[in-house]
């Protein structure tokens, strides 16, 4: 039932907030479709391992494959896109259920610790967008559930398939290629602190960690600039200077390292876990933070208890888990950015909901008061920022995703006669124009209009040549279209509207 409210939730107007599908969506929505139809990525390579976007670019794949096997069995559309993801966050949902059950063995705090991953601002926003950040947290939660398990009845299996998670979870997003192999160590010192014995028959099982990464070597052989171009591209460090050693020595110099300690105490600040939420709009509201105001007061509740009171293997390795959470966010001189710590967000919720049982089963009856009290604020907030989201979020946050590119090649859709097809001249300046066209000829079944379509640079574009009917779409504060609107050599057809007020960006225009 829980999973079934949040999926009604999660799902609301997919298409409407956020406003446009930013760049990134478009890259994985044409490189998932190009793998559904002829089962090559975009520059036509058979089912690679990483997706080659551009110079220095390199998608992970889990995304583009899970996104393929949705535009199967659907139309490619906004909302299909996004779809994946939001899948990925109800399974968060579903999982950390178990790994609270096998955890706490108590009912109530399973179904609380999904309760909070549900209404996790950040699990929230990231589930709704097709972009590959969220992707992590399932492969964490199993690796979790599968420790969780082995904390109650150690069987090597579990070790094996919780490590094999972390494995196929490093195809993930960027940041587990950094975080994953930390959570294979943590694993094994997590079974050297239990007392299973004898040690060495639970050492191997861990090695299941590899094995998905056997495709990794060859790849990387038959693609020795991946490494440098994922380096340069991040600017961890100056590749064309530096070896990987030398890198490495440069990035813990005295300036990188004050620098990097001030990012983490930053991502451990309450202002950005609980209040701001961050910088980045299409990463927060920046009316609430990465978790709920109440867990506050669970979370560190939580922490606190586990390391006093508790003090087992599994309950050590929650603590270094939301400890280390922000390791591969501080390689990018990026702060405050959740994108690339989503990992944070099962480690957290589960300290938390730890805090929630300590206070509830408190002696002290103005504890427990406190605990309902705070328990009863989290629908409530969680309400204030489900309406913002939908209300002036949408508009606030619309050109952090995109300009509405969409709006002006839809309306060229709506006003095309497919027995008549226009010459459509779309101008280059428009950021990113020509995967956002193909992937709306997609959308609407327009392919035909492919070899009706000529992209332009107005510096060198001569109105005279083209045919009459005609559609020019380019920017609205181009100076070279106005006054051959003025001399009525073009017609304007649309300013188009941009979701967050302001002057239309961009102009349909038609040759008379």
């Amino acid at each position: 039932m829980l999973i079934l409210g949040a999926a009604l939730v999660y799902t609301h107007r997919l298409d409407y907030v956020p406003a446009h599908l930013g760049f990134d969506e478009v890259y994985f929505a044409l490189n998932a479709h190009s793998i559904a139809t002829t089962g090559r990525g975009t520059d036509g390579t058979f089912l690679p391992l990483y997706f080659y976007i551009g110079p220095l670019v390199w998608y992970q794949p889990t995304l583009v494959y899970a996104m393929a096997m949705v535009f199967t069995v659907l139309p490619v559309s906004e909302v299909t896109a996004r779809l994946p993801t939001v899948l990925a966050g109800l399974t968060d949902v579903g999982l950390v259920y178990f790994v609270a059950r096998a955890m706490f063995k108590r009912e109530v705090l399973a179904f609380a610790a999904a309760v909070l991953m549900a209404v996790t601002p950040a699990h929230f926003l990231m589930s709704r967008q097709a972009l590959d950040y969220i992707l992590p947290v399932p492969y964490i939660l199993v690796w979790l559930w599968c420790l969780a398990s082995f904390a109650n009845r150690p069987r090597p299996w579990l070790i094996a398939a919780g490590t094999a998670a972390l494995g196929f979870g490093f195809y993930t997003y960027m940041a587990s290629v950094l975080m994953m192999p930390i959570y294979f160590a943590m694993t094994v010192a997590f079974v050297l602190l239990s007392d299973v014995k004898p040690k060495t028959r639970y050492l191997v099982e861990p090695l299941a960690f590899v094995v998905p990464l056997l495709p990794l070597a060859p790849w990387l052989f038959m693609h020795p600039t991946a490494y440098a171009d994922q380096i340069a591209r991040y600017h961890i460090y100056d590749v064309k200077r530096f070896s990987p050693l030398q890198g490495a020595k440069e990035f813990v110099n005295y300036v990188s390292l004050q620098q990097r300690i001030a990012m983490y105490w930053g991502y451990l600040g309450p202002n950005y876990l609980f209040v701001s939420g961050g910088i980045k709009m299409t990463m927060t509201t920046r009316r609430v933070g990465v978790f709920l105001m109440p867990l506050a007061v669970f979370l560190p509740v939580g922490i606190y208890q586990m390391l006093t009171k508790r003090r087992d293997p599994f309950g050590r390795l929650l603590v270094a888990g939301f400890l280390t959470a922000p390791a591969a966010a501080l390689l990018i001189d990026d702060a405050f950015a959740i994108d690339r710590e989503m990992n944070m967000l099962p480690f957290g919720v589960l300290l938390a909901t730890f805090g929630v049982g300590h206070l509830l089963d408190s002696v002290q009856r103005w504890v427990r008061i406190l605990a309902i009290a705070l328990l009863a604020l989290i629908p409530v907030e969680f309400a204030y920022f489900y309406q913002d989201y939908f209300g002036d979020y949408r508009a606030r946050s619309a050109e952090w995703f995109a300009p509405n590119v969409r709006g002006g090649l839809e309306a060229i859709l709506a006003r095309e006669d497919p027995a008549q097809p226009s010459r459509i001249y779309l101008d280059l300046e428009i950021g990113n124009v020509e995967n956002y066209w193909t992937f709306y000829l997609i959308k609407h079944h327009r392919g035909d209009l492919k070899a009706q379509t000529t992209y332009i640079r107005s510096d060198s574009f001569d109105v005279g040549a083209i045919p009459s009917r005609s559609f020019v779409f380019t920017e609205a504060k181009a100076p070279w279209h106005r006054d051959l609107v003025a001399r009525k050599e073009l017609s304007p057809v649309l300013a188009v509207p941009e979701a967050g007020g302001g002057d239309p960006l961009y102009v349909l225009l038609q040759r008379p």
